[in-house]
């Protein structure tokens, strides 16, 4: 009987691996466009690789007990990842939206078991060898279908959305999903002498070669590039000091000047039919045009680095280097009120509001709600705290470590290949996290954390590293008993455990589709989905948000109130949530209370120009205030300054200044509206009126 379940768990946990380096990429991986980063299909690949990596623990579990075997390898990356997810433990006290913290930590949670259970399964060089092979597998598919798509050849027809480059919705994601295989490719190259996996290997590629530039990813280029460099300069350096004789410079010189030459030709017309063939060279879209257009962007975001004037927050641009720069500047800033444990896992998206400048809320414009820092680095410092990110370089740093070991001391020239590959694949990885959000994006980490175990397991493997202990040899028959029931009742929750992860998948399901038919004009049918997701997901403050918003469009204004006020007791510091809980207050009667929650819009995005326009209304319409007209045009004012080009804006301050009979100032004002309004018969009356009482 132990047998069996012991075939049956190998059985299993070999076939969830392979779903997960295969499923979890294509899941979904037809994309809805460039700009379509925070899709549906995001939250089902999470749900997918939690769901995977429960079953795994179930498995792994049912196979110690078959085995009558709790032995647990032991690695240098086991201590600095323990301490990590410990560190995201206690980020959980400082939270103040405990959902969204939970959300985070689950994420994190699902990785580490799949790399946990990954490494002690891997035991021999085929299994490494196959999985690596379907990894680079994925790779060329999905790179492949990247490159159909940019040809605008697309099996997408549900969405009608032939934009190109959108695969796994975003062409950022998945280049830093293909930054992570296309090392592990390379160096295989080397490393096969087989003419069958030697082809595969340099196709492969070539493919993800070819995506990579054609997807023009920043970040993923600064990442691949520095990573590449490093590692050369490592082993040449390594070469001429400590005379350590690599087999790749020592005994496969001639077949790797072969694979070298291989590369290059096949590269060079693969690319010569993609640039010139399919895109003749005239056409303003052509990609060695883009190409140009790309490099003289980037020289001028580092020139952007070096303008002092932007530390002081004088400069204002609208181009996303600047944005960034903006906002990592004011993360420093909220680091450094909350630097030890940070603001907790998942949180920076409530608790950075606060912090940001008139400078970033002008380049960003008005009514943007922040949810990541585009770096990585940055955002785990903020969310998790110094004490978090010594854990966190830890296993970087540990992982490189790891890398020089086996490319040292592996005397397979297989092993040393691999070794290679994985370093650039990490560190490609972690410098591009400067620039992105890749590890917190669902196949980009997956695919980070599955290399990662891989790396693991070869160096157990190649350098013959297997310090383990069976805890069952060393304790009473009685405490034995006790343990083998307690593994059983685990494994029986792992296996329950997926059930309970399609909720939020359901939840998201029924938010997206009541956005949807929101937008359609089916307010009604749109209030019954987000009414079942919040059954699903209670706090969920975004969907307490558009729900208020349907609410609202349906005339039933003290459901809406109700909503917006769970809402921002979630998340207090949504400046549009205030905007619109002002709005709905003021329609049922309850100005005092609308003044209040514009101001605190404001508060909160100082160039929210709308919730200027309307706290100025309310005051021009409440008589019985006095000086209502004086304190109407100060935040008319305030509109003018943050949108001149606004015709509302420049009417009310001159149709105010008349009322206050202030003829002279208010007629600039009047002539600039008829110039961006001229149709308007309002605005000609008001001007005409003002010339007469001039006169």
């Amino acid at each position: 009987m132990k047998q069996r379940l012991s075939a049956i768990s190998n059985f299993s946990i070999d076939t969830l691996i392979k779903l997960l380096v295969i499923f979890v990429p294509l899941f979904f991986v037809f994309g809805k466009g460039e700009h379509y980063y925070f899709s549906i299909y995001d939250v089902f690949k999470e749900v997918t690789i939690q769901s995977i990596a429960a079953l795994l623990a179930g498995f792994f579990i049912l196979k110690l007990y078959a085995d009558d075997d709790c032995r647990i390898k032991y690695s240098p990356l086991l201590w600095p990842i323990i301490f990590f997810f410990i560190s995201i433990l206690l980020s959980l006290l400082q939270v103040f939206n405990m959902y969204e913290g939970v959300i985070y930590t689950r994420r994190w949670l699902s990785l580490f078991v799949i790399l946990f259970v990954m490494y002690n399964y891997i035991n021999d060089k085929k299994l490494i060898r196959r999985y690596i092979n379907y990894f680079i597998f994925i790779g060329s598919v999905v790179s492949l279908y990247g490159i159909l798509q940019h040809l605008t050849i697309d099996f997408t027809f549900l969405h009608q959305n032939f934009t190109g480059n959108s695969t796994l919705g975003n062409p950022n994601f998945s280049s830093e999903f293909i930054l992570i295989v296309f090392p592990m490719a390379l160096v295989l190259v080397f490393a096969d002498h087989h003419a069958g996996r030697f082809l595969y290997y340099i196709m492969a590629t070539i493919i993800m070669l070819v995506y990579l530039i054609l997807n023009k990813s920043r970040a993923v280029w600064i990442g691949g590039s520095l990573a590449g460099m490093s590692i050369v300069f490592y082993l040449v350096y390594n070469y001429f000091t400590n005379g350590i004789k690599y087999h790749v410079w020592k005994k496969e010189k001639a077949h790797a000047l072969f694979v070298l030459r291989s590369v290059g030709v096949c590269t060079g017309i693969f690319m010569v039919l993609i640039l010139v063939s399919f895109t003749p060279l005239s056409k303003k879209s052509t990609h060695l045009l883009q190409l140009k257009k790309m490099t003289q962007q980037i020289g001028t975001e580092i020139f952007t680095l070096t303008e002092i004037k932007l530390a002081k927050g004088d400069i204002v641009r609208g181009d996303t280097m600047t944005q960034r720069l903006l906002i990592w500047r004011n993360t420093l800033r909220m680091i450094r009120s909350r630097s030890i444990l940070g603001v907790g896992i998942g949180n920076f998206k409530i608790q950075y509001q606060p912090y940001r400048t008139k400078a970033e809320q002008l380049s960003t414009g008005p009514d943007i709600f922040v949810r990541r820092t585009h770096n990585e680095h940055i955002q785990f410092l903020a969310e998790i705290g110094l004490f978090g990110i010594v854990f966190f370089y830890w296993i970087i740093i540990a992982s490189v470590r790891m890398c020089v070991a086996m490319i040292k001391g592996a005397k397979d020239f297989y092993g040393q290949c691999v070794a290679i590959g994985f370093m650039v694949s990490i560190v490609s990885a972690y410098i591009a996290a400067f620039f992105n959000f890749s590890l917190q994006t669902p196949t980009p980490s997956m695919g980070l954390w599955f290399l990662t175990a891989l790396m693991m397991a070869s160096y157990c493997v190649f350098l013959k590293k297997n310090i383990s202990s069976n805890i069952l040899t060393r304790i009473t028959r009685e405490t034995k008993h006790a343990l083998r029931h307690g593994l059983i009742i685990v494994a029986v929750c792992c296996f329950v455990l997926p059930v309970w992860l399609v909720r939020p998948a359901g939840a998201y399901y029924c938010y997206q589709y009541g956005q949807a038919l929101d937008r359609m004009g089916l307010k009604y049918d749109a209030k019954i989905q987000l009414q079942k997701s919040l059954r699903y997901f209670y706090h969920a403050w975004e969907t307490h948000f558009v729900l208020a918003n349907t609410h609202a469009a349906l005339g039933e204004m003290l459901e809406a109130k109700n909503e917006h006020l769970i809402s921002l007791g979630l998340n207090p510091y949504h400046q549009k949530g205030h905007y619109n809980l002002a709005n709905t207050l003021y329609k049922i009667g309850e100005a005092d209370g609308a003044i209040k929650h514009y101001r605190e819009a404001i508060r909160i995005d100082s160039v929210f120009y709308q919730a200027y326009n309307n706290l100025a209304s309310i005051y021009y319409k409440q008589k019985e205030v006095p000086n209502h007209l004086e304190e109407s045009l100060k935040y008319f004012r305030e509109v003018v300054a943050l949108k001149p080009d606004y015709p509302s804006g420049q009417y009310n301050i001159a149709f105010v200044l008349y009322l206050l009979k202030k003829y002279k100032e208010a007629l600039p004002y009047a002539e600039y509206a008829v110039r961006l309004k001229k149709d308007d018969q309002k605005v000609q009356k008001l001007l005409q009126s003002i010339r007469g009482k001039i006169k």
